[in-house]
């Protein structure tokens, strides 16, 4: 999702500044997917420890929203300019509003979050005149979960791929020392690909398109990776 929204919507370059509101599960992919990307990222959340996992993770800066006011934070942080980019995982009215206040001209605010219900107004006059975008970005398609797969083994970016409190041993990408690191799964048990190790990686590059699940399974002493079609 975070790799969608991205990749194919905000179309993100080396060199630009990205702010990524709402670091929560998928921000925190976002923050790494974006400095993978060449991209100067700003972590935007409120609460304290997201914002820290966030700079552990790799963002450039992050701001309390409740703290500061985001605008004139964002816009010190990018010499003025605000950021080329927005990725927002809040999706509320006021995410939105506070984003086009910091959104540099021409710039593009993707949408992955959402909150039902309460809808969001605006003064058309301030997109013509500042070209800027809203974008929506729903979900991925199964060629890119092959493709943040590979780019995670080329990498070794293995946090793109695990929830940063489940790391443990492998934080910063590290690869893993040995087999027994990855067999602590319970007979019958099934993990996501998501949390295999790096060494598993390589079975991405079977590009076979039809094939949207991957999980790592125990039987006895054998830890296997499989695939599922849907």
């Amino acid at each position: 999702t975070a790799f969608h929204a991205i990749r194919a919507k905000a179309q993100v370059r080396v060199g630009e500044d990205i702010a990524i509101v709402g670091v929560g599960g998928l921000g925190i992919h976002a923050v790494q997917i974006a400095k993978a990307a060449g991209a100067r990222v700003i972590g935007i959340d409120i609460a304290e420890r997201k914002l820290e996992l966030a700079r552990k993770f790799g963002a450039d800066a992050t701001v309390d929203a409740r703290r500061e006011d985001l605008a004139d934070a964002v816009r010190s942080l990018t010499r003025g300019k605000g950021v080329d980019a927005i990725i927002d995982f809040v999706g509320s009215p006021e995410s939105i509003r506070d984003g086009l206040k910091f959104l540099r001209r021409a710039g593009k605010l993707v949408l992955v979050g959402h909150v039902p219900q309460r809808n969001f107004e605006a003064n058309s006059t301030h997109f013509i005149h500042e070209e800027t975008q809203i974008i929506g970005s729903h979900a991925q398609t199964r060629q890119e979960m092959l493709d943040v797969l590979d780019l995670d083994a080329r990498l070794g970016l293995l946090g793109l791929l695990r929830p940063p409190d489940q790391l443990g041993a492998h934080e910063g990408g590290e690869q893993a020392q040995d087999d027994d690191d990855h067999h602590d799964l319970d007979e019958g048990e099934t993990r996501p690909i998501a949390e295999t190790p790096r060494r598993m990686s390589p079975a991405c590059h079977e590009r076979t398109s039809y094939w949207t699940m991957f999980e790592m399974s125990r039987s006895g002493n054998r830890t296997d990776m499989t695939m599922k079609a849907t």
